[in-house]
């Protein structure tokens, strides 16, 4: 729609494992926007401090003493929660949908990771998934789940313009890199900052 200049992105592919390159041609970008290497970030589930119910993983959220507070479909976060709950009722042998329906609060929709953590800090709900900075920031504890890569999307057409000239030059510094390293839950990849898919070159 050409509304942003740039945007993150961090949407896994289930079906090759593989983060944000394959949703290029789904979302319509493919020919308009490069690819720029961000970093890496852990995805988890957030929970009170002392973890009170005592969850380590998807498969305690299937347990009727546990409430959580999902992501808003079509996040990254969602896409990640819907995977993995696949993958749980592959293991089981039964339907994901049917196994979906047994956790509460599993079609809850929270727009953000603050809003996830937050109500877990309020006690409203004992679970979330989310990153594990934002657990952090307000004391809760983190189980960790996955590894995901957070990229950033650029249009071709807005490269001139010197806010994403700057941009561009942050994210391949190495003083952004140490500061990435100095978050909870996040880390500079090796190639932070690289142009991993430009239309121009194929």
């Amino acid at each position: 729609k050409g509304e942003a200049d740039v945007a993150g992105v961090h949407a896994l592919d289930p079906a090759t494992g593989e983060y944000n390159v394959p949703f290029l041609r789904s979302m319509g970008v493919s020919e308009v926007a490069i690819l720029v290497r961000g970093y890496v970030r852990v995805q988890g589930l957030i929970v009170a401090p002392g973890n009170p119910k005592g969850i380590r993983g998807v498969e305690d959220l299937l347990r009727p003493d546990v409430r959580m507070l999902n992501r808003n479909p079509g996040s990254g976060t969602r896409i990640l929660m819907d995977w993995l709950t696949e993958e749980l009722a592959r293991e089981r042998g039964v339907d994901v949908e049917e196994l979906r329906s047994s956790i509460r609060g599993y079609q809850s929709a929270a727009k953000s990771h603050a809003a996830v953590a937050s109500a877990v800090r309020a006690g409203l709900v004992d679970v979330g998934p989310g990153i594990e900075a934002a657990a952090r920031l307000r004391g809760l504890d983190f189980i960790p789940l996955w590894r995901e890569r957070y990229d950033f999307l650029v249009r071709i057409d807005r490269l001139p313009k010197r806010e994403v000239q700057v941009l561009l030059e942050t994210l391949g510094s190495d003083e952004f890199r140490e500061a990435l390293d100095r978050l909870p839950g996040i880390e500079a990849d090796e190639r932070t900052g690289e142009v991993i898919h430009d239309p121009r070159r194929t």
